[in-house]
């Protein structure tokens, strides 16, 4: 985890300007997360915050951001701290909860571990929550991001199919998008 700490900690102060996300399909994603003004939200892996404005919009009872990355973390905090609760810690090591929603936007492959996340993220929800894993580009295009500089701190992201059978012991899919466009996969806590 120091490794993948540090190496966030150092693109945190350009991550903003290097790090382009299209809002349509970040909306499209939240649509699968079936917000409402009851939710409570966990936004894994938050980074500086790329989600929250979007998360924003749907008015949720809360938003919570966790991140290891500390200047990740103080850059959020700087940008929504009045409107969303920002945690420096792994997710991993987290006991908050319960959430309605989970959601993984644009850091899945830094999870060496998928069934670790996987495994925390259900006890970290509601009866019927649910867990999003998603990116507004295409598994492919990830991977050829992931294959350069951080390779020491990521993996391959799978083909959505494959994490939905890996999310099969906790969550019933419900939706799976893996094509040129985007990458989501999306259960309900079972």
């Amino acid at each position: 985890m120091n490794k993948i700490r540090a190496y966030f900690d150092a693109l945190a102060p350009q991550w903003d300007e290097v790090s382009v996300h299209d809002p349509q399909k970040i909306r499209k994603i939240l649509h699968s997360c079936h917000l409402s003004k009851k939710s409570r939200v966990l936004d894994i892996a938050c980074g500086t915050g790329v989600l929250a404005p979007f998360l924003l919009e749907w008015e949720p009872a809360s938003v919570t951001g966790i991140d290891l990355s500390p200047k990740m973390i103080d850059i959020a905090q700087k940008k929504y701290g009045d409107r969303v609760t920002y945690i420096c810690q792994d997710v991993l090591e987290y006991t908050g909860g319960p959430f309605d929603v989970c959601i993984v936007y644009s850091a899945f492959p830094h999870f060496l571990v998928p069934e670790q996340l996987l495994e925390k993220a259900n006890s970290l929800l509601s009866s019927s929550g649910r867990l999003v894993i998603a990116h507004s580009q295409s598994r492919e295009q990830i991977n050829s991001i992931h294959g350069g500089s951080a390779s020491q701190v990521s993996r391959g992201l799978m083909e959505a199919s494959q994490l939905a059978e890996l999310m099969e012991p906790w969550f019933a899919v419900e939706e799976i998008v893996d094509d040129e466009q985007m990458y989501l996969v999306c259960g309900r806590k079972k």
